[in-house]
């Protein structure tokens, strides 16, 4: 077990979800001490993690902008469904990530969601009314 810890924090340390100063326990308790297994634990994190590894292996090659729309896929679409807000910050400085209420951020992730279409809608209506416009005589 000791063996696969090592091995999983190398791993969560890449994707910046580890920090060496911060050690979770491994010794089959949660961090609440609930007796909830350490594999049961993280096993949703790392699933996340190995089907985001394989994507941005499959994507490598069709350039950075395919890598940065997963990136962003699994910021907004899958983290919050962990509970997990990632928050991006300026050039330079690490991303950080929070434990939050998964219910907060899935409604925070669907009003975004609505707000996108209300301005894809509004951009649709603008484009409209411009090419009734343009069709109509003087």
């Amino acid at each position: 077990m000791r063996q696969i810890s090592k091995y999983v924090f190398k791993i969560l340390k890449v994707f910046g979800v580890y920090d060496e100063d911060v050690v979770p326990p491994v010794d089959g308790t949660d961090a609440q001490g609930a007796g909830q297994s350490y594999e049961e634990t993280i096993a949703p994190l790392m699933n996340v993690l190995l089907k985001f590894r394989d994507q941005v292996k499959e994507k490598a090659g069709d350039g950075q902008g395919s890598l940065f729309k997963l990136c962003d896929e699994l910021r907004d679409d899958i983290l919050p469904h962990l509970g997990v807000r990632l928050e991006d910050r300026a050039k330079g400085q690490e991303a950080i990530w929070k434990y939050e209420d998964k219910e907060i951020l899935l409604k925070e992730r669907e009003a975004k969601i609505r707000e996108k279409e209300k301005k894809e809608e509004e951009k649709r209506k603008r484009k409209e009314e411009e090419l009734k416009k343009k069709s109509t005589p003087a």
